[in-house]
């Protein structure tokens, strides 16, 4: 019999990640490796997560950028922000002088950015960062 874990692990949403906010209203954002766009800090489910979209996002962002939750960051709200085809953000205020330390396998930078900033990117973000100032950031910024 094939064990049902051996290849991937799928669920009902596609990923997790975490949206960090500092003191001055700048967003923590990364670039992947693998796609060369920023991101948030995301990534997908494994088992272990049991379904949960918040210890996805949790466990994501400890592995991408090594920050852990209440420790270097409080989520602010459990009622995730749903965008980005199936992928859930949790909102978050970062905690004064985190040390950000991303994993070389999946993240090439991390830059902490004001949303008027990351606008300018635009052509180099993914579709979450694209959504997130859609929906959340007024245009005059």
């Amino acid at each position: 019999m094939d064990d049902p874990w051996a290849n991937s692990y799928t669920t009902w949403y596609k990923g997790a990640g975490i949206i960090i906010e500092d003191d001055e209203g700048r967003v923590l954002i990364v670039k992947d490796r693998k796609s060369g766009k920023w991101s948030f800090p995301k990534g997908a489910p494994e088992a272990w997560d049991e379904d949960n979209t918040l210890l996805t996002a949790v466990r994501e962002c400890r592995e991408e950028v090594g920050l852990v939750a209440g420790h270097d960051y409080e989520i602010t709200s459990l009622l995730p922000l749903a965008f980005a085809y199936g992928r859930y953000y949790y909102p978050a205020k970062a905690k004064a002088d985190v040390k950000v330390v991303p994993q070389d396998e999946e993240v090439i930078a991390t830059e902490w950015m004001h949303p008027c900033f990351i606008r300018e990117l635009w052509t180099e973000l993914n579709s979450g960062v694209r959504e997130y100032l859609r929906r959340f950031v007024p245009k005059q910024y």
